[in-house]
């Protein structure tokens, strides 16, 4: 077999190579959509594992052109009067009247969500969708609605700001976030950010408009809450990381956990490339140290512990800690490092036993060799003898012809040497 010294420095070699080359494709983002595999799956499994802890209700309207101004300003007095920590509108109300947006206005915990609409003169530039007439020159928090672009089709992520023109405006759940909760939980987030999912479509507590109207609304479903109003549009859902086969999640429910996961101060953080290459490397070295003391059929029990042990990890992390590891390269490294040491190990081995092969030809040839010597001695010396007999010869040279030629060479010498047969001769 191949020296353990050896086979060791290759495997630890190896480890780091793969290391590296996995690091590499990750920043150049062609693992994007493996690693995004596994982060859908383990959020959506760690989701649903924990309590969903949510300070937020979602009121569903119809149809934002349906809320009536009798509807809203009853909806603001039901709210007030049940104790509501904050009400936020992911639309204004474009045909309700003066009184609603003064009462609005003087609750002073009223915010409105503002879209970006594309600007007549150019298209391609958007602007913010106007107050209407019965809301100018009031005080009214707002904030913008914007949906982060989706990697693939899925919404992983929301934003704290929007850049319209020259100006860094906040969105609806930045502003939100910022009047009805705690500053110091979300002030180190800012743009982009993954939202921690509390749950699958329809976690979120939720009741519908006319369900409030009709006075089914207690108190301890709004005290201290976040209501946050829009329309029940399943239709237009997204699809996000916790979502299963066809399921989308409706907008408001995903500005619902945008809006919590600020609250809580719990972005799922990254860990940063340079910690991601170390956790790579320390994995490739350990596993190839493992490798290096095992047998093929250890390796795969190796590997798949392993891999087990990456993917729960992961799972722990940002289920329990908010934090995501690259699981996705993970796997890709090791199952890579895998495939790998057993291509490499079966031809170090199968080189190994080719070197076996031939030392032990070598050994017996060796010894025939020996043995053939000894036998053709032997029988040399009892022609020697039988023919020093026969003519009475002191002094003997045998020799025999060279294979093709008419040569002849020596093969042995009786009571004398070849020298001095060379020198006879010369006399």
């Amino acid at each position: 077999m191949a020296p353990a010294s050896k086979w060791g420095k290759s495997s630890l070699v190896l480890g780091v190579a793969v290391a590296l080359v996995v690091w590499t494709l990750q920043q150049a983002g062609w693992l994007a959509g493996w690693d995004d595999m596994f982060y859908d799956r383990l959020l959506s499994w760690t989701a649903r594992w924990r309590e969903p802890k949510s300070n937020l209700l979602l009121l569903r309207i119809t149809h934002e052109h349906e809320f009536t101004d009798d509807e809203a300003i009853k909806t603001l007095d039901t709210l007030d009067g049940l104790g509501a920590k904050g009400i936020v509108f992911n639309f204004v109300p474009g045909r309700n009247s003066r009184e609603f947006f003064q009462r609005a206005a003087g609750l002073k915990r009223v915010v409105f969500g503002r879209a970006l609409r594309p600007s007549p003169d150019n298209p391609d530039v958007l602007q913010i969708e106007p107050w209407p007439g019965a809301a100018r020159e009031l005080d009214l928090p707002w904030g913008i609605v914007f949906v982060t672009p989706s990697r693939k089709g899925v919404h992983r992520m929301h934003q704290t700001h929007v850049t319209v023109g020259t100006n860094s405006l906040p969105t609806l759940e930045t502003r939100a976030a910022a009047m009805f909760g705690s500053i110091s939980a979300w002030r180190d987030v800012h743009g982009q950010y993954l939202i921690d999912f509390m749950g699958g479509p329809g976690t979120v507590p939720n009741i519908s408009l006319s369900r409030v109207l009709a006075g089914d609304l207690i108190a301890d479903m709004v005290r201290d809450k976040i209501v946050l109003v829009g329309r029940e549009d399943g239709f237009l859902g997204v699809e996000t990381p916790v979502c299963w086969g066809t399921e989308t999640m409706t907008f408001l429910e995903f500005q619902a956990n945008a809006l919590q996961t600020l609250l809580n101060g719990t972005p799922i953080r990254v860990l940063p490339r340079p910690h991601a290459l170390l956790l790579l490397l320390c994995v490739g070295v350990i596993s190839a140290l493992l490798y290096h003391r095992v047998s093929p059929v250890g390796g795969v029990r190796v590997a798949v512990g392993m891999l087990l042990v990456l993917v729960l990890g992961g799972a722990v992390c940002i289920g329990y800690f908010d934090f995501w590891l690259p699981v996705g390269g993970l796997v890709a490294a090791q199952t890579a490092q895998f495939g790998l040491t057993l291509v490499i190990k079966s031809r170090m081995t199968q080189l190994a036993l080719n070197e076996m092969r031939l030392r032990a030809l070598n050994e017996i040839e060796e010894r025939l060799g020996a043995q053939k010597a000894r036998l053709t001695s032997e029988f040399f010396d009892y022609v020697a003898h039988e023919v020093g007999q026969t003519i009475d010869a002191e002094q003997m040279v045998l020799f025999e012809r060279v294979a093709g030629t008419k040569k002849l060479r020596p093969l042995k010498a009786f009571n004398c040497t070849f020298d001095d047969v060379q020198d006879k001769s010369r006399s």
